[in-house]
């Protein structure tokens, strides 16, 4: 999903949660941390976890709790709005938008589950001033359109679409719009609970305040600053930088893509366009839907270049007239404006074009008729002068140039801004109506979280709105009401604390039942029934901790402290479970004829043969990291064929393998197919009740380095010989390693007289080669990171690793591979299993 991340207050690993085992952060914000984690049925998922900076803190129990001087009412509010993100993405279904399994609360916060999305986000991709290539673009663009297409048909607004929320997963998937949080449906706002939604390089201008007016054209905005970003390798210069250079007269910062040749060579005039017309800082300057914005992309659509939005300010004076001026005339047509009740961005820009003619004309006028002549009389024709403004009032050019500007912002601050200068101007009545209207919204939105805090905002933002004194009066009720129920809790608190140290001071189990009858759910219930059994079953108490103690398992040891959380032997019984909880290196068997089996170690490792080696073949490159995020075991060494006859004589295993006369006992079992080493796992799991299977090869090499990062053991073909029993000097093979004395030139040795590796397991290379998972395939390009077995290719063949007693050492290499037929033996082949090891 992304790279990993740290934060000082997240979960640990293994915390679990319901179903759920939290693994490694994977990222974290300002609204929350998203963790890796396992289902029940150790499927991987991505795990959200609401965690506001600033606002919360980690108790040590892992549970959540607002800092000190944040109220619990505004940490619930977020909570809710959180829960809200998590709703809307589970009723959206696309194969381009993050998906939701479900939400719940826990912990004093919320979670949601979502899958874990492999791969990385544009921005991580790009990397630093990098753009994408004309092909990345091409195939993140439609998967993208149609996303958007679909939420938008949905009444959803994403409003934070940037580099970072996109996520390019491998292959054919596609990318996926992630992080609704900021998303707007049905008037209701997501996780961002501030004035600005979004982020400030990629959100449309109109996002500058919760009122702006929001739509398709928003998210149009945030995906071609997005894809911008993509095409140039940076960031566009903000909405808000951009409105203000045009309102005051200066060129728009932000040149046009379509106006560089290089760039339209390689992503083409049509698509750059389209992008240039998704940046327009007016919303009707935009597509207004994404049906129309494939038309522009296509070059189906024609773009309708605006006027710069400059201010209207007059054309440069003419030359002087020597004759007569005309008298003063109002334009013909001016009408004052008057909102509609359902405003339309296009009607909105129409009369703005009208009085932006008007403005133009009346400028003119002035402009033609102010210069004043240097004769000291006015030359009058038909009828005296027209008379001048009275001095100190406002124009009608500047009031009509004003109201342009507040209809442009169209923002409570813009219409507040036009009051302020013309308290008494020509759009008064509709600035006021306006502003009455924010007002109105700020209330529906103050009354719908319905807390001290949401009526205080739309007091902040009005403080002699509309509907101030209802605020006030909602905040004195919510305040006395929240009085008497602290009051009343304190009341009940005391009468708890009576009635459980009664209980206690009587120690029996009438007592604390009656403590329970009046506090089903106080703050002592738990250990009240804890104490009650106690009581109950301390005479059973010897016979659980025998019953542990035969059994000799952490689930048994846990089993006797869930029954006797204070009994006698509790002490005793966290020992044994800290003694018996998997580490690194332990051994264990879990049946008399079972292999010995070795913990190895959870961590990611680079496996497979780097470029650099000279003697790999194209079947084991390339190179790539495995991450093993839980513990398992492998056997020590080759399964014997004592271990193996055990399963022939209980009936697990059909045939017994011969020997070729070199002996059987702790000799590796030779001449099994890979049919009969997949018998011998599932006998062993239905002995055990444990989970044994074959190894992968990642979790093959994994185990046979043991930490080391050479070609062989020890780094070279000498050091090669305390580890493996190969073909050498005695064998007289050309092939040999001439570099060691072979007590065994022509056969197996008994398993374990060599040295172990830095996991503690031996006999990974030579001796017999082992059996794996994995299908027969040309090379390890997108083998699975996580250390599962590969099953793309041919799975008529398997893939077995170590070499053998035959060897030399190139096959010997910690990276060689080769493939056998599954229905094949030999007796240079044989067996090695692991079995997966719980967390605890």
């Amino acid at each position: 999903m992304t790279d990993a991340a740290t934060h000082t207050q997240a979960l640990p690993a293994g915390t679990r949660l319901g179903e759920y085992t939290i693994g490694r952060v994977l990222g974290d914000g300002a609204f929350a941390i998203t963790y890796a984690a396992e289902d029940a049925s150790h499927q991987p998922v991505a795990i959200k976890e609401f965690f506001p900076s600033g606002l919360v803190s980690r108790r040590a129990d892992g549970s959540v709790t607002p800092l000190s001087g944040n109220r619990v009412d505004d940490v619930a509010v977020r909570i809710e709005s959180f829960l809200a993100e998590a709703r809307l993405l589970t009723r959206l279904s696309h194969p381009n938008i993050v998906s939701v399994h479900e939400s719940f609360e826990a912990n004093g916060t919320a979670y949601f589950v979502m899958p874990q999305y492999e791969g990385q986000s544009v921005e991580q991709v790009m990397k630093e001033g990098v753009p994408l290539s004309a092909d990345a673009l091409k195939a993140m663009m439609e998967p993208l359109l149609s996303a958007l297409e679909y939420i938008h048909g949905e009444g959803v607004f994403h409003r934070d679409i940037t580099p970072s929320n996109i996520i390019v997963r491998p292959g054919a998937a596609g990318p996926v719009l992630i992080d609704f949080g900021a998303a707007k449906t049905g008037g209701s706002e997501g996780t961002v609970l501030q004035t600005r939604i979004g982020t400030e390089r990629y959100r449309a201008p109109e996002q500058t305040t919760e009122e702006g007016s929001i739509g398709p054209w928003s998210d149009i905005y945030g995906l071609s600053a997005s894809l911008f970003h993509g095409v140039t390798g940076n960031a566009p210069i903000d909405g808000v930088s951009r409105q203000s250079a045009l309102f005051e007269g200066r060129p728009d910062p932000l040149s046009p893509l379509s106006s560089d040749p290089t760039l339209a060579e390689r992503h083409g005039i049509n698509l750059l366009t389209g992008l240039d017309a998704g940046l327009s800082v007016r919303r009707s300057g935009r597509p207004q839907s994404i049906t129309d914005w494939r038309d522009v992309i296509a070059g189906r659509r024609p773009i309708a270049r605006e006027p710069v939005a400059a201010p209207y300010a007059p054309p440069p004076v003419a030359a002087r007239q020597t004759d007569a001026r005309p008298a003063v005339q109002q334009p013909v047509g001016f009408q004052p404006y008057t909102p509609e009740p359902e405003k339309t961005p296009w009607g909105r820009y129409l009369f703005i074009g009208g009085l932006f003619a008007i403005i133009l004309g009346a400028g003119g006028w002035l402009i033609m008729n102010t210069v004043v002549p240097p004769a000291p009389d006015p030359v009058v024709v038909d009828g005296p002068p027209a008379p001048e403004p009275p001095q100190g009032e406002p124009s009608l050019l500047s009031d009509n140039e004003a109201w342009v500007r507040a209809l442009e912002q169209d923002t409570l601050e813009g219409y507040r801004d036009y009051l302020t200068a013309f308290p008494n101007g020509r759009h008064a009545d509709d600035a006021r109506q306006e502003i009455a209207r924010y007002d109105t919204d700020a209330w529906a939105t103050a009354e719908q979280r319905g807390t001290v805090a949401g009526y205080e905002d739309y007091l902040a933002a009005f403080p002699d709105g509309l509907f101030a004194g209802q605020a006030r009066e909602r905040i004195a009720d919510i305040q006395q009401a929240e009085e008497a129920a602290r009051e009343d809790a304190a009341e009940r608190a005391a009468q708890e604390a009576a009635d459980w140290e009664q209980a206690a001071r009587e120690n029996t189990v009438a007592s604390y039942q009656a403590y329970l009858d009046k506090h089903p759910a106080g703050p002592n219930a738990s250990e009240a029934r804890a104490r009650i059994g106690a009581i109950q079953a301390s005479a059973a108490d010897n016979a659980a901790w025998q019953q542990a103690e035969a059994l000799n398992t952490v689930a048994a040891y846990e089993q006797y402290l869930t029954s006797f959380p204070q009994g006698r032997y509790t002490m005793q019984a966290q020992a044994a479970i800290e003694a018996l909880r998997p580490r690194p290196g332990r051994t264990f068997q879990d049946c008399p004829s079972c292999p010995l089996m070795v913990t190895l170690p959870s961590g990611t490792a680079q496996l497979g043969a780097p470029d650099n080696d000279g003697e790999a073949n194209p079947a084991e490159k390339p190179q790539r990291p495995v991450t093993f995020t839980g513990f398992f075991a492998i056997s020590q060494t080759e399964v014997t064929f004592a271990e193996y006859d055990a399963c022939v004589a209980d009936g697990g295993c059909r045939t017994r393998p011969g020997d070729n006369g070199w002996g059987r006992g702790n000799r590796p079992v030779i001449n099994v197919s890979w049919e009969e080493a997949q018998a011998y796992v599932a006998w062993l799991s239905s002995e055990t009740g444990q989970s044994y299977g074959l190894p992968s090869e990642a979790q093959w090499e994994y185990a046979a380095r043991g930490g080391d990062t050479a070609a062989y053991p020890g780094g070279s073909a000498t050091a090669l010989c305390a580890f493996a029993n190969g073909a050498n000097s005695e064998s007289g093979l050309p092939w040999s390693n001439s570099a060691c004395a072979d007590p065994a030139p022509d056969r197996t040795l008994p398993t374990g007289m060599l040295a172990a590796n830095g996991y503690g397991v031996k006999d990974m290379l030579g001796n017999v080669a082992e059996w794996t998972l994995d299908c027969n395939t040309l090379n390890l390009r997108d083998a699975p990171g996580d250390g599962g077995p590969d099953m793309r290719g041919s799975c008529g063949q398997r893939a077995v690793r170590g070499g053998s007693w035959f060897s030399g050492p190139t096959d010997l290499r910690f990276t060689a591979r080769l493939m056998q037929r599954r229905g094949d033996s030999n007796d240079f082949t044989g067996i090695r299993v692991v079995r997966k090891v719980d967390a605890g």
